[in-house]
């Protein structure tokens, strides 16, 4: 068998009104068949959940396979072929890109945007920037003919370097190896053996360059059927296409298809095609005084369609994102309840809590006042150092090493202990030669005054990994300031992990759980945090790569 590169295209397009997902014609045409001789692609995952569903109300057993999206054919003829299986785009894979480009940057190979001199650190925004370049000219064809490239290139290269340590295709290469395996290949992928033909649905005019030229090799194995919508491409009325040929006509449709009537390629309205004259669509613009009004108007329009009608509504907003909280209020009104909560973990209130912890050292305002507060009585990421309450005072054992908000206020309002550099050590310094005012209880301010010293010298033990000034103090003794004596203290933590162990053992959830409320992921995104890091640094071990253990490194990682 001669390569699949020399042999000819197979490619017919045919006009499809748009609104119109899957034809009656295709769709009588899979009901009343069981041979499976038809593999369709779908625009999309939504789509093709839709179809399958539609579909299974008349047929009992359907073949999952031959309904697949772009990206799932992709994959499927990437396992076919043997390639190394692709990489999950995660945390994991960042950091194994992140490593290398650091490496590569300080080696000087990308010059126009890294200097390589003694107190600059390249950024894991660099990579991150740096990276989606190269996922956007991954799609080209050519995409290394670039006169002023800031380091695509070399980031290509690097990108190469990781597939081989690792054995695995990083998922920006993908398309790129399974265009020129096909190229080469003789055989037929298992995918598509056994098939007359591939219907392609309607698609979005969005088909990159290397989608195109995959589907076009596709195209020289098995026959490509595409159903497109006519219109302007200016106007962004005319659907995606893999080649520019001519439409079918009833005479010229391929002999696998069913025959059936073709619809026209010009429409009156080119905004209005046959489906929607069919299902009488109109569309109305209401003026409003203020752009705030937009929500309320749209929550009155969709109480008065429930009232009368039954079916389904879309409601498009631009600023979805950012109107989130207003949008499930005001739906659940009337009733509805959506899962409207954002996925991010960075905006659930424990990873908050999380990040505050991980940063109480770091920046300006680091060992501040407000920090220490959030530590201590952060209701969204409560800790209760369990460890702490196991140390026995020498000379006083009702007391415990426990903070008290106060005492830190007054000295931080008295002494001017602020945040910043050397905070720390003036914390520790003034509660070690802190009295009682003259006039207040003697004795209940001096167990305040020690208690919250004896706590501060173990938290920075705790803190030790992530601060270098709490690493420095970490190793001093603690004489208490009202009894004089030297009080127990925990051992340093030494890495980033122990202190993240710690710090998920110090959680109490029995204070945690009331503030999960419906679709709130406070808890499960915890968990992910912990088993991301744990999965990811066992990864870097077995590849061989560094592992962040201390300060910024740590944090960063998390």
């Amino acid at each position: 068998m001669d390569a699949i590169n020399e042999t000819a295209s197979m490619l017919s397009v045919e006009p499809t009104p748009s609104g119109q997902l899957m034809p009656e014609w295709l769709f009588n045409d899979l009901i009343s068949k069981f041979d499976d001789d038809k593999l369709i692609i779908y625009p999309s995952e939504a789509t093709r959940k839709t179809s399958l569903d539609r579909l299974s109300e008349y047929i009992s057993s359907i073949d999952t396979s031959k309904h697949l999206t772009l990206k799932r054919l992709f994959s499927s003829l990437f396992l076919d072929l043997r390639l190394p299986i692709v990489m999950d785009n995660d945390a994991l894979l960042f950091s194994l890109v992140h490593q290398l480009t650091v490496q590569y940057a300080n080696d000087g190979r990308f010059p126009l945007m890294f200097t390589p001199i003694e107190g600059r650190k390249w950024s894991e925004y660099k990579t991150e920037r740096l990276s989606q370049l190269h996922k956007e000219l991954s799609e080209l064809k050519t995409p290394w003919t670039w006169d002023n490239d800031p380091g695509v290139n070399e980031f290509r290269s690097l990108l190469l370097n990781l597939e081989k340590k690792t054995k695995k295709t990083h998922p920006q290469l993908m398309k790129s190896h399974l265009l020129n395996r096909l190229k080469s290949s003789t055989e037929v992928p298992f995918t598509l053996k056994g098939l007359n033909g591939i219907v392609m649905l309607d698609h979005c005019p969005e088909f990159s360059e290397m989608d195109r030229a995959l589907l076009d090799l596709i195209s020289k194995i098995t026959p490509i059927h595409q159903l497109c919508s006519p219109g302007s491409f200016r106007l962004g009325f005319h659907g995606a296409y893999i080649a520019d040929v001519e439409w079918c006509t009833e005479g010229t449709l391929p002999e696998w298809l069913p025959p059936h009537k073709i619809c026209n390629t010009t429409e009156e309205f080119e905004w209005k095609s046959a489906t929607a004259i069919q299902q009488s669509t109109s569309w109305h613009r209401i003026s409003l005084e203020r752009k705030e009004h937009y929500i309320s108007s749209t929550i009155e329009l969709v109480s008065d369609y429930l009232e009368t009608n039954q079916g389904k509504i879309i409601i498009v907003d631009g600023a979805a994102e950012a109107k989130v909280n207003f949008w499930a209020t005001r739906l659940q009104e009337l009733g509805l309840i959506c899962n409207l909560q954002s996925n991010n973990l960075r905006e659930q209130s424990s990873i908050a809590g999380l990040v505050n912890a991980l940063n109480i050292g770091e920046g300006l305002e680091s060992w501040s006042f407000s920090k220490l507060r959030r530590l201590i009585g952060n209701t969204s990421f409560p800790l209760e150092f369990s460890q702490l309450s196991n140390l026995v005072h020498p000379t006083n054992p009702d007391w415990k090493p426990k903070p008290h908000l106060d005492i830190l206020q007054n000295i931080s309002l008295n002494f001017h202990v602020l945040g910043g550099p050397g905070a720390l050590e003036r914390w520790s310094y003034t509660l070690s030669i802190a009295k009682p005012n003259l006039g207040s209880d003697i004795a209940v301010m001096s167990q305040k005054f020690e208690e919250t010293q004896w706590w501060l010298a173990n938290i920075l033990r705790i803190w030790a990994p992530l601060c270098r000034e709490s690493a420095e103090l970490a190793g001093k003794e603690c004489i208490g300031c009202s009894s004089s004596v030297n009080l127990p203290l925990i051992e340093p933590i030494k890495t980033g992990t122990e202190w993240l162990n710690m710090i998920f053992q110090s959680l109490d959830f029995t204070k945690l759980v009331p503030h999960e409320s419906r679709y709130s992921r406070a808890i499960p995104a915890l968990q992910i945090v912990y088993e991301e890091h744990h999965r990811i640094m066992a990864q870097l071990h077995q590849l061989k790569f560094n592992q962040p253990t201390k300060h910024s490194d740590f944090i960063s990682h998390i």
